[in-house]
């Protein structure tokens, strides 16, 4: 079985179909390798594609957006490297697209390794400041951001 400790924090979580769910902490991340086993030599938006997403998404009781969200992803490529975006959907989702590679940024893509945070539902306005808000908060406190405008 996959690990089931933290990769934020270490402690104990639970598997949700891909999707680990950190019991001490808010962070989150799916099983990239299994995830890419499933889609490996699968056309891009097929709809064996999309049917595989719709089932790691059922499996994982991923919410359905009510709205827009800022999420931040933890980077693996240096130290102190996070991610912050901003969705309709919900934060789960948008991370599993991150790691298929759908609508993704190269940052996400390839380095993502925990969705360690995610703010909302909230009004599109308010979440488009809100990115740019928790963003700067993030480089106050040292850290190096991806995604989230100045």
């Amino acid at each position: 079985m996959t690990d089931t400790k933290c990769r934020v924090c270490s402690k104990d979580g639970k598997f949700y179909g891909l999707l680990f769910k950190c019991s001490n902490c808010s962070a989150v991340h799916w099983d990239k390798s299994k995830i890419k086993k499933k889609y490996n030599k699968i056309e891009k938006n097929s709809p064996e594609w999309n049917l595989i997403k719709e089932t790691i998404l059922k499996e994982a009781e991923t919410p359905k957006s009510k709205g827009h969200y800022v999420y931040t992803l933890r980077l693996k490529s240096k130290p102190n490297y996070l991610y912050v975006g901003l969705t309709g959907i919900h934060p789960y989702e948008r991370y599993l697209n991150h790691i298929i590679g759908h609508k993704a940024s190269k940052y996400a893509k390839k380095y993502a390794t925990a969705l360690i945070e995610f703010e909302g539902p909230m009004k599109y306005n308010i979440a488009e400041e809100r990115e740019k808000s928790r963003g700067n908060e993030w480089r106050a406190d040292g850290y190096t951001v991806k995604g989230a405008p100045t």
